[in-house]
């Protein structure tokens, strides 16, 4: 069982002040982040706090991308002046970019002539807040999403297809230049800025091939490493791989990390991913 406690601003952590006493890392992400897997002390936001003697935010918010990270870190996490912001990027974040991530509700940015806009939200509305609570009408939009996105495979694997569409194409586009607004936004204010890639299951652990084999695609389980580390060289973004280190725990404990039922990690995965975040944030205060 998972206990679940938010705070004031409807986020699962405790609550802060925003004045620090100690150093201060922002959490930014989807459902890993957030952490409903897991009792609050096994996610790998608190017990990195507790490992590195530090103060982390948790902005982790399921079923939202790199867009709306953005938008969360421009309303809330600047506000507690942290001293780095970590992202939490996984694979399926770029579909939530393009495909279906942005309800209208919420803030989202679209792609005229390779330019970045910004749309606003829409006005408030019962439809809209239901968009923003119900994880039924989530749900919808995502099998709705596979309509626009041309494809029989679930919209959840197609990040793993061999060779891009146009559409998937921009979709990585559109991430890359959000990220690329983070990282400046961030170094404007002398706020350090990482990028975390957490590893689908599938591109760990051989039992789950079956997930994506039964989809009549052609598919490389690298690619959105591939991707992720030509963007972050292109853009000198700082950016912490984990597959490897995952792979490796595996091949050495047989030990699998996530959940049999679904995509997300069990209480050894987020210790191993804290165990990595760790290094990054020792070696780089």
């Amino acid at each position: 069982k998972s206990y679940y406690k938010f705070n004031s601003l409807g986020f699962r952590d405790y609550e802060h002040n925003t004045t620090k006493t100690k150093y201060r890392i922002v959490l930014l992400g989807d459902s890993f982040t957030e952490a409903l897997s897991v009792n609050f002390d096994e996610s790998f936001g608190n017990r990195l706090e507790k490992k590195l003697n530090i103060e982390v935010l948790n902005f982790g918010v399921g079923s939202t991308g790199t867009s709306h990270a953005y938008f969360l870190m421009r309303k809330y996490a600047l506000q507690y002046n942290p001293d780095e912001i970590i992202y939490t990027f996984y694979p399926n974040d770029v579909a939530d970019n393009y495909f279906y991530g942005s309800a209208p509700a919420w803030r989202q940015f679209k792609l005229e002539n390779g330019d970045l806009i910004e749309v606003a939200a829409t006005e408030s509305s019962l439809m809209n807040d239901l968009m923003r609570k119900s994880f039924l009408l989530i749900f919808i939009r995502r099998e709705l999403s596979l309509l626009k996105a041309n494809s029989n495979t679930p919209i959840f694997f197609q990040v793993f297809e061999k060779d891009y569409n146009e559409d998937w194409e921009k979709a990585w586009l559109l991430t890359e230049k959000v990220l690329v607004k983070m990282n400046s936004e961030l170094k404007n204010r002398s706020i350090k800025f990482k990028i975390a890639i957490i590893p689908y299951r599938t591109q760990v652990y051989p039992k789950f091939i079956s997930d994506i084999d039964k989809y009549n695609m052609t598919y490389d389980l690298e690619k959105p490493d591939k991707m992720m580390k030509e963007i972050c060289k292109r853009n000198n973004l700082n950016c912490i791989f984990t597959l490897d280190e995952f792979r490796e725990n595996y091949n050495k404990t047989g030990k699998v990390l996530y959940y049999e039922h679904d995509q997300h990690w069990n209480s050894e995965g987020h210790a191993l991913y804290a165990e990595i975040l760790a290094r990054s944030v020792k070696n780089g205060r």
